[in-house]
């Protein structure tokens, strides 16, 4: 008896000692496997901080070749390199800005476009006639002289008014005092259009409008006559005469330069001859550099990296990466 309990106290000694020792292996396993996991996290973080700390500096190298305008010498070295040109004919996409700061003319057909696509011109509403224009008047309700900040359309009642440009609804008041119901269309490059003594709407605020949408329809509400519409051009919050504006056509472009003097309109061109020329490179940039389909395609690595050095003369990185000016 004495001699089988001294055996099964050896066997489970053994036993004890086994799974002690297979325990003690499996947790360092674990502990080991865990140590080069956190490991190799860290690795991978710290080869993304080198990363971000390489684009970081790319970002203030090319921020420092943006100060100033870009040189058009430059500019046009990337848009008529050839491999570039193969389907959109750059030239058309510049227009000469020279250092004193005036309009060189004629303005490029994409130019012209863009203007009269973002800036307010032609006529809001199909109306009989002017009952009042911009400027001092005797106020036909209060019998005093007061400047008047747009212009008076006489239009029957209903009439559909449209955007005169293309923007975005910022505000659509109702009234019966004033303006009456007021509708103000925020256009781009500081611009902005007022419709005033409005019948309805035919918009909401947030909305986006292209130039010739139906935003409303005239009407007489407010301290008003007689239906008409009331339409108002402002820069930056200054009111301008609309009459200039609604006679600004394609044949005659550089008369409200002459006649608006108060807009910066050399700058405004030459930012938007800018953003032209970057959505060219932008829609080049964002075709494959091997046409899978077309396997006679000449695009090749070098192209795509001629692209990217057109991208960053923008300030904007292959990956997506947007740099700033400090």
């Amino acid at each position: 008896m004495m001699i089988f309990k001294l055996i099964a106290g050896q066997k489970l000694f053994k036993t004890l000692v086994v799974f002690s020792i297979f325990f003690l292996f499996s947790t360092s396993w674990v502990v080991i496997s865990q140590w080069q996991n956190s490991r190799h996290q860290l690795d991978t973080l710290n080869q993304e901080l080198q990363h971000y700390k390489v684009l970081y500096q790319q970002q203030l190298t090319t921020n420092k070749n943006l100060q100033g305008s870009l040189q058009e010498q430059d500019e046009a070295e990337v848009l008529n390199n050839n491999s570039l040109t193969s389907s959109i004919n750059f030239d058309q996409a510049l227009v000469a800005i020279d250092n004193s700061g005036e309009i060189t003319s004629p303005l490029a057909p994409a130019i012209e476009a863009s203007l009269f696509r973002m800036i307010p011109n032609d006529i809001p509403v199909n109306y009989h006639r002017i009952s009042s224009p911009y400027g001092e008047r005797l106020h036909p309700i209060s019998g005093k002289w007061k400047r008047h900040l747009g212009m008076d359309l006489t239009c029957p009642l209903g009439t559909p008014i449209f955007a005169t440009a293309d923007g975005v609804i910022e505000m659509t008041r109702a009234s019966n005092q004033g303006y009456g119901n007021l509708l103000k269309i925020r256009h781009a490059f500081g611009f902005s259009t007022l419709y005033a003594h409005l019948n309805q709407f035919a918009v909401k605020p947030g909305q986006f409008v292209e130039k010739g949408d139906r935003v409303g329809f005239c009407g007489s509400t407010g301290n008003s006559t007689g239906s008409h519409l009331h339409y108002e051009v402002r820069f930056i919050g200054k009111t301008l005469d609309p009459q200039d504006f609604m006679q600004w056509q394609p044949e005659n472009i550089e008369q409200l330069f002459n006649q608006q003097s108060y807009v910066p309109w050399a700058n405004l061109i030459q930012q938007l001859n800018r953003t032209i020329n970057l959505q060219l490179l932008l829609a080049i940039t964002n075709k494959p550099p091997i046409n899978v389909l077309n396997k006679s395609s000449t695009f090749t690595r070098q192209d795509n990296l001629k692209r990217k050095e057109g991208l960053q003369d923008f300030g904007i990185e292959d990956d997506g990466w947007v740099t700033v000016k400090d």
